[in-house]
């Protein structure tokens, strides 16, 4: 018997029943019921707006579902956060580590490689440098400002020291694929 001969409704009855990883497997594994499961996918994600949340620099903000993409099979998220100010002595490259996490289980969705933001060496000050981020996990989209300082009055021991360099961290979207949906 083939697959095609049962109805719509109760193709899309048995898929609704079936966890988001078996969907994720099924997708991958049946061609002639990918435009269902991909139909299912996008209606659980539609349902469940904001089942992710990003932990940036001791900041937690929540992702908000946009859309999600059959032909890429990633869902899209909208970050709505306040920067988060870093503050460094030094002009140096630094790395700034952020977790994905899922509400749900509250627990970081571990990768092997972490989700770092790079801040550069040399960004002039009040420049403002648009940051993409792939890994394993997901892809996340960044605005990085540097900040200009602040007037600071002068006296003998201030001279000596450093001053100091604020940074901007902004994340603005992020995308999931489905292996890290299903997992």
């Amino acid at each position: 018997m083939k697959l095609l001969q049962l109805p719509t409704e109760i193709i899309h009855l048995v898929l609704s029943e079936l966890p988001i990883k078996d969907l994720v497997r099924t997708e991958r594994t049946c061609k002639q019921l990918q435009w269902a499961c991909l139909h299912e996918i996008n209606r659980r994600m539609a349902a469940s707006h904001s089942d992710y949340s990003l932990l940036v620099h001791l900041k937690q903000t929540a992702a908000q579902w946009q859309q999600f993409d059959p032909k890429t099979k990633t869902a899209h998220y909208k970050v709505d956060m306040d920067p988060v100010t870093i503050r460094s002595m030094y002009d140096q490259r630094r790395l700034i580590e952020c977790t994905l996490l899922r509400k749900k289980r509250l627990l970081p969705i571990s990768s092997d490689d972490p989700i770092c933001i790079p801040v550069q060496k040399g960004i002039d000050s009040g420049e403002t440098v648009h940051v993409s981020i792939r890994n394993g996990a997901c892809q996340l989209e960044a605005n990085v400002t540097h900040l200009t300082p602040a007037p600071v009055p002068l006296d003998r021991k201030m001279r000596l020291a450093p001053r100091c360099l604020s940074y901007s961290i902004q994340i603005t979207s992020m995308s999931l694929p489905l292996s890290t949906i299903a997992v």
